[in-house]
């Protein structure tokens, strides 16, 4: 049964606009069904643009019901609060999220600061949480103070750990540190993560270390977004802060936002794809497929990049929502690349399956030169063509250590990731 309780108002961010309301999305507790449909006024506005431009074009006229087995739609799934951010909400919420509806965590959540263009609201006068449990104005705000954060990261982890958030809410009663922990409540991932501003009034999303890593994970994720650049990918700008005591921060900046300031809608590549969360993702060919039907014809060939230094570095966390995509009235544009780091867990095979299918090979999603050679067409690009960028990307992993070593990556930790790195100091395997 659909009550006022599970009908939000659901708002885009437009270009030189802000948040306005596109619709509404509606909740059946009884059917586990969503509906959404746009609103009049928003369709008949010059600048709207599609919510999802796969399921939820702006032609659509009456709403769409989406069948209970597929969950949230992956439009509203990309804006839900997930993994990390979940934990946040255990700490404020009088009950734990996976105890919550979809749709409950999903409109728990409105902060200024949220990630991407969308936001939620009761009514149409503007977002805000419809959480029972959200008492006044939005607490959130950027971080200027990453030690403090780091020492709220560690109580949150230590508590989650030691599974006393009863004792975890008491220390952080206090507004401060409770504003400061809601600084995380709107971003996803499994790594401790919030939103810092810089001095010079830049935003980024901080990430730090986690309890139990094997390495330094920021200064490792840093030094290979790095040299994904050198390779050619279009990457977010990332800067290192180190705190001491060892303790580093990578600071990731937001493209998420306009030279004004303002939220930009984006979606995931499980949006874009109509992918199944839990499936078949399918294949790095299918998504540039899709991003060039959907008008982004540059895709092809950013995609091929991606997925070939995805094998060359071992990163199995490739899956789709960690390529997303801008979405503009009549066209997408891929986003710059974010999240690449070699695979954490060892594999004494010496070979990685990433997550997505990568080639045309007797075993499709293993990550070797081979199996990024094999499928080229679907980037748009000829054989000859894909082994000349295969070849320049070589050039440049074939020197990772150095590169490493010059971002501030410790021998131990070189050495510990080392053995991701073994298609990259491979040589171009023959032409047909």
């Amino acid at each position: 049964m659909t009550s006022d309780k599970n009908n939000a108002v659901v708002f885009v961010s437009l270009s030189g606009v802000g948040h306005v309301p596109a619709g509404v999305l509606s909740y059946n507790e009884k059917t586990e069904q969503f509906v959404f449909g746009y609103g009049r006024k928003y369709l008949e506005r010059a600048d709207a643009v599609p919510l999802d431009p796969v399921l939820l074009p702006l032609k659509l006229r009456q709403p769409v019901t989406f069948r209970a087995k597929e969950g949230l739609p992956n439009v509203f799934l990309d804006a839900s609060p997930d993994s990390w951010a979940r934990k946040i909400l255990s700490i404020y919420a009088p009950r734990h999220p996976d105890t919550m509806t979809p749709f409950e965590v999903l409109t728990a959540v409105h902060e200024p600061l949220r990630t991407g263009g969308l936001a939620f609201g009761p009514d149409a006068s503007g977002p805000r949480s419809m959480a029972d449990w959200h008492d006044g104005p939005p607490l959130m705000r950027p971080v200027s103070d990453l030690e403090h954060m780091a020492h709220v990261i560690r109580l949150v982890e230590k508590h989650f750990q030691d599974d006393t958030l009863a004792s975890l809410r008491q220390e952080l009663s206090d507004p401060v540190l409770k504003a400061l922990a809601l600084s995380f409540s709107a971003l996803g991932g499994s790594r401790p993560k919030a939103f810092y501003r810089s001095e010079d009034g830049k935003d980024w999303i901080a990430k730090f270390s986690r309890l139990g890593d094997a390495w330094n994970d920021p200064r490792i994720e840093f030094a290979t977004m790095r040299l994904a650049g050198q390779c050619g990918i279009t990457t977010a700008n990332t800067r290192m802060v180190a705190l001491g005591n060892g303790v580093d921060v990578l600071l990731v900046e937001r493209f998420d936002r306009d030279e004004n300031g303002l939220p930009k809608h984006f979606v995931s590549g499980f949006t874009l794809g109509n992918l199944a969360l839990e499936g078949d993702w399918k294949s790095y060919q299918h998504l540039a497929e899709m991003a060039r039907r959907h008008g982004d014809v540059k895709a092809g060939m950013e995609l091929y990049r991606r997925m070939a230094f995805n094998a060359l570095c071992s990163n199995r966390d490739d899956h789709p929502k960690q390529q997303a995509f801008f979405v503009e009235r009549t066209k997408v544009a891929i986003t710059p690349a974010y999240d690449i780091t070699p695979a954490y867990i060892a594999n004494n095979s010496n070979q990685y399956d990433l997550a997505l299918v990568c080639g045309k090979l007797r075993n499709p999603k293993t990550a070797t030169l081979e199996n990024v050679l094999s499928w080229p067409a679907p980037f748009g690009l000829r054989p000859e063509e894909a082994r000349a960028v295969l070849k320049d990307m070589l050039g440049v992993t074939k020197k990772w250590r150095e590169v490493f070593a010059g971002h501030g990556v410790s021998a131990k930790d070189i050495e510990e990731v080392s053995r991701r790195f073994l298609q990259a100091q491979r040589e171009l395997p023959p032409g047909t």
